[in-house]
């Protein structure tokens, strides 16, 4: 028996996301929760890279169109997951919070606190979001 599992994309969002439109859908769907399943059954810990949790989250907006509280929702209901060993997990959590009150993506909040965490005292961006955001247009970029 396997000391842990890890998932990736593709699984977490069968595991959290049915919208039901097609067959093979629901039938890998149904294969991941059997995954989750028999880890949770044999107290396997399923390992969540820090990628696999920013990509579910970008799946879910541009293919489920989940709106930014049930993105929001989403995110807590992985990192709360005691089962999920998440990999900078705390750091998920700050992007989060930084998500929360602002306007851009997740994946840029993460972005975000990752850069200032490393001592970068600017994170720059052509995204007008991530700009309001706390991130500096490129072009206001001085020596």
């Amino acid at each position: 028996m396997p000391n842990q599992v890890a998932i990736d994309t593709n699984v977490l969002v069968r595991c959290l996301i049915d919208d039901g439109t097609h067959a093979s859908d629901s039938d890998q769907t149904n294969q991941a929760k059997k995954l989750i399943q028999k880890c949770v059954q044999h107290q396997i810990p399923i390992f969540i890279d820090a990628l696999v949790l920013i990509e579910t989250v970008w799946v879910a907006k541009s293919v489920f169109k989940l709106d930014k509280p049930q993105q929001i929702t989403l995110i807590e209901q992985i990192l709360k997951t005691k089962q999920f060993d998440i990999s900078n997990r705390q750091a998920l959590f700050e992007a989060l919070l930084h998500f929360v009150e602002n306007p851009c993506d997740y994946s840029d909040s993460y972005i975000f606190v990752q850069a200032l965490k490393h001592g970068n005292e600017a994170v720059y961006s052509f995204d007008k979001k991530s700009i309001q955001s706390g991130m500096k247009d490129p072009l206001a970029f001085e020596l």
